[in-house]
């Protein structure tokens, strides 16, 4: 896939009920890929065909090549023919929270899958902090993301940490470790030289709490604080076994076919996320580092925590934030996302200043709109994060 950051989703048609119009809303939606699965029949065909109509790439979940044993390069040229020429196939999704015992499978298949095709993409997803915790016990989140890293190669780290909950009396509140999870994910996609990728709460589903507009800007922007370069929505349509006439839990698009408002929340932040790519993806994430206002929520603590920015020389907010720094790759230019990271229980709009003494220009994508922002007093840069919201910020050095 081209060079961006990617926005897709999860159980994003239901392969033997779609219709031609559901890649076209995948597509107005600004997502530029989706996962689906090939289920080797006359559907996959008329599915495939429609991705290509409408230039939705595709990650295939393909059976006969996940479960493959001793899988070979040459094996998987033969199980893709159906497909290999197709522009809508991006790669491969060979993999959803696997245990650390599949490793060494799933590093075979991955090794395939890139020999045969080096230019595709190849995804698996990892377990969240909280559920890796539950199910291995003794085993770590950083030994369960560390090993995956060191055997299975060249992939993106992606995790799906779904922060939002709400309790019997509709009390809102955030996974207390989620920044913390999304720290050291971060760190070993610096250390391994991965990208990071992310899938967000984009459904409600007991003790999960419905999203609103701000609570998918939350975890946007939070997501591109630590460097992510790919986002994915769980899930954009609701699963195939669900009855139309039910009517929760649902999803930007409704068992019944028909959108929420969901759709129009992640239309919204994907195309914000696409206003940036271009800028951000010139910049590599170092870290990421929080300033603390009059609320300090619980998410906000965390280990390792960036704290060596010299272009930065003061901050003022009246509200938390949380701040991704990056470098340039070829440059010398510094950038910023910065999150306002108040409760969404109860949000308050973060009023923020940045003393930059030695910017030559200082350029901001406020909802992504590209904004000059002028000085106050020589070197004051001033803004207003609303609830959730994050702004990409460049500093070109004099």
């Amino acid at each position: 896939m081209e060079k961006r950051i990617h926005v897709g989703a999860w159980n994003a048609v239901n392969e033997y009920q779609t219709t031609e119009n559901d890649f076209k809303e995948i597509a107005k939606s600004g997502m530029d890929f989706i996962i689906m699965s090939y289920t080797r029949d006359e559907k996959a065909v008329e599915n495939l065909a429609w991705a290509e109509k409408y230039n939705v790439k595709c990650l295939m979940f393909d059976g006969a090549i996940n479960d493959a044993e001793d899988l070979t390069a040459e094996k998987v040229l033969e199980l893709t023919k159906p497909y290999a020429d197709s522009p809508s196939f991006a790669g491969f999704s060979i993999c959803d929270e696997p245990d650390m015992g599949r490793y060494p499978h799933l590093a075979q298949v991955a090794k395939a899958c890139y020999e045969a095709y080096p230019d595709k993409e190849v995804h698996v997803n990892l377990l969240p902090m909280y559920a890796a915790c539950f199910v291995f016990g003794e085993t770590d989140f950083d030994e369960y993301l560390e090993s995956f890293a060191a055997q299975v190669e060249k992939m993106p780290i992606s995790t799906d940490t779904y922060p939002f909950l709400i309790d019997e009396n509709g009390v809102k509140s955030t996974y207390p470790d989620y920044l913390a999870a999304l720290d050291k994910q971060a760190f070993y996609c610096r250390k391994y030289n991965r990208d990071f990728w992310l899938y967000i709460q984009s459904m409600p589903f007991l003790p999960n709490r419905c999203p609103d507009l701000p609570d998918f800007r939350f975890q946007a922007y939070t997501g591109l604080c630590f460097g992510m370069k790919g986002m994915l929505h769980f899930c954009y349509h609701i699963t195939a076994n669900t009855p139309p006439e039910v009517d929760y839990p649902y999803a930007a698009i409704r068992s019944n076919g028909t959108k929420s408002e969901l759709w129009e929340y992640e239309r919204t932040v994907n195309n914000e996320l696409l206003a940036i790519s271009e800028e951000y993806i010139k910049y590599r994430n170092i870290g990421a580092y929080t300033f603390k206002g009059e609320t300090v929520p619980d998410y906000l603590y965390f280990d390792n925590i960036y704290n060596d920015d010299k272009v930065i020389t003061d901050i003022e907010s009246n509200e938390s934030l949380l701040i991704g720094v990056f470098d340039e790759i070829e440059g010398n230019n510094r950038a910023y996302v910065i999150t306002n990271m108040t409760e969404l229980q109860n949000p308050k709009w973060a009023e923020v200043s940045l003393e930059i003494p030695d910017a030559a220009s200082v350029t901001a994508y406020i909802k992504g709109i590209k904004t000059k922002l002028e000085p106050v007093m020589g070197k004051q840069y001033q803004f207003t994060l609303t609830e959730g919201e994050g702004v990409f910020i460049v500093v070109e050095k004099q």
